[in-house]
């Protein structure tokens, strides 16, 4: 069973917490983004020219990145990186970076043909089905069978903890992950909804791993949600996995 720092001896998987700082440029200051990225990266015997950068734009890019993309966005604050909410990848050594701070960042790894993606789930994304557009590209290019892929989310907002005063998605497969509370919020499962999508791609549950942590309410990870309510400085946090 995959647990929060553990997907498959393929892989390296690391998170980053509040304690590593802010690894965002759009929330502090160039030197102190770089040098906590520098600082996290080190410490797991990688560089910043090891990674490379989701750029996102709450959308359903899915980019096919290589070793020519590495290091993008990842040494210098107002550079671009891969401007796509999904990450994939089927070379060894490059190591695939994602910020988040409630967004689910969800790992795909299928060890049979050796393909990896890291794909930016928020509700926009979810919205617009984007993990099974990812496992698309997989098969379409590779020939990945679902059956085989592993599933890794990591922290996250929880339904408990999401609640929006209106909700007007284009979509109707929300409607078992929406539900109205008697304070008259719209509280949203992105969480369940993204494990539907995954079932529905004949994922097989056993593959699935999404950890309880929620961002909400963890102390050890940024939040949107909780900065925006709290006053509390905003900050995002990184998933890096790669490929041994």
């Amino acid at each position: 069973m995959m647990k929060e720092d553990f997907i498959h001896d393929d892989l390296f998987y690391s998170l980053s917490s509040k304690k590593d700082g802010n690894l965002s440029c759009k929330w502090g200051l160039e030197d102190e983004v770089i040098h906590n990225r520098k600082k996290f990266l080190e410490g797991h015997n990688l560089t910043l020219s090891n990674c490379i950068m989701a750029d996102l734009n709450q959308g359903n890019g899915v980019a096919i990145v290589g070793k020519g993309d590495l290091g993008r966005a990842m040494k210098k604050c107002g550079e671009v990186g891969i401007e796509a909410d999904a990450l994939i990848t089927r070379q060894q050594g490059i190591y695939l970076f994602l910020l988040v701070a409630d967004c689910m960042p969800m790992v795909l790894y299928d060890p049979i043909k050796k393909v990896l993606a890291l794909v930016h789930l928020g509700r926009l994304t979810t919205n617009l089905r984007l993990v099974q557009k990812t496992i698309r590209k997989m098969m379409e290019v590779w020939g990945v069978n679902p059956v085989d892929v592993l599933a890794h989310g990591g922290p996250s907002i929880k339904q408990d903890s999401y609640g929006l005063d209106t909700f007007r998605e284009s979509e109707d497969g929300w409607h078992d992950f929406v539900k109205k509370g008697e304070d008259g919020k719209f509280w949203v499962d992105v969480v369940g909804y993204n494990r539907k999508q995954l079932l529905d791609m004949k994922v097989k549950e056993d593959n699935i791993y999404i950890s309880s942590i929620d961002t909400f309410t963890s102390d050890e990870y940024f939040s949107h949600y909780r900065s925006v309510r709290t006053g509390e400085d905003e900050g995002r946090f990184a998933t890096v996995v790669g490929m041994k």
